[in-house]
């Protein structure tokens, strides 16, 4: 857990000098999703789904 609250901090610091790349967003969710936060990783799959990164399609389907 220690390890997806650093990566956390990445990811948002990734998401901040670059908003548009969607591999940032898909990646957080994945922490997001490790820590249990399901709400915050739909959030952030479908944002990376909004954004054209298309590997975030396998996890969208988690979030129905």
């Amino acid at each position: 857990m220690k390890l997806s609250k650093e990566a956390m901090a990445d990811y948002d610091k990734a998401i901040e000098l670059d908003p548009g790349y969607g591999s940032s967003y898909f990646n957080r969710g994945i922490a997001r999703q490790h820590l249990g936060d399901k709400k915050g990783a739909c959030e952030d799959f479908n944002k990376a789904l909004a954004l054209g990164y298309e590997n975030a399609i396998t996890k969208v389907g988690d979030c129905q």
